[in-house]
């Protein structure tokens, strides 16, 4: 009879989820991989600190190359309207040019 309870238990704690449950737990606890960890307790989610730090420098960094992309874009922009401006000056030197080719040829 002692021997049959014992193989009841065993069996119980294998084939409840007890051991194996255990065991895969143990098998997949990271404990410092870089997954996003969250717990909810009582509508409040919890987030491990040093993803919360790594996300504040992701933050910081991409505000950095923001402005830095619009400084670029805002430098570029002026350079395009200088050349523009530059362009417009020269087609009217050239016209004022053909004019004064137009005049001179029709004095002679």
């Amino acid at each position: 009879m002692l021997a049959a309870i014992r193989t009841a238990d065993i069996l119980t704690l294998l084939l409840g989820g007890g051991l194996v449950t255990s065991i895969l737990a143990i098998a997949k606890f990271r404990p410092e991989s870089d997954v996003l960890i969250m717990t909810k307790t009582k509508d409040q989610v919890l987030i491990k600190d040093s993803i919360i730090d790594d996300l504040k420098d992701e933050r910081i960094r991409l505000r950095e190359e923001n402005a830095e992309l619009r400084e670029r874009i805002a430098a570029e922009r002026a350079l395009r309207i200088d050349a523009a401006n530059r362009q417009l000056i020269a087609e009217t030197r050239v016209q004022a040019m053909d004019e004064e080719i137009r005049r001179l040829r029709a004095g002679s």
